[in-house]
């Protein structure tokens, strides 16, 4: 499952790659109970973010957050 969320990160990570051929990259994936790293947590203090609820077949319903950088 983490595998799989992890891919369809990379996937939805070309919706953010700009004109100028700039592009966004999954470096990392962060999965509770585990802490989040500092940099996500100072981007989480920004107050810039997506919470997501998740429904996938055969797996149920979870949560995901999606940090975007200013």
């Amino acid at each position: 499952m983490r595998d799989n969320c992890a891919e369809i990160l990379n996937v939805c990570s070309r919706l953010f790659t700009s004109n100028d051929q700039h592009r966004v990259t999954l470096t990392g994936t962060c999965f509770a109970p585990a802490a989040l790293p500092e940099q996500a947590r100072a981007l989480l203090a920004r107050g810039e973010r997506l919470e997501l609820s998740v429904d996938i077949d055969k797996y149920g319903t979870g949560a995901m957050v999606l940090v975007v950088a200013g």
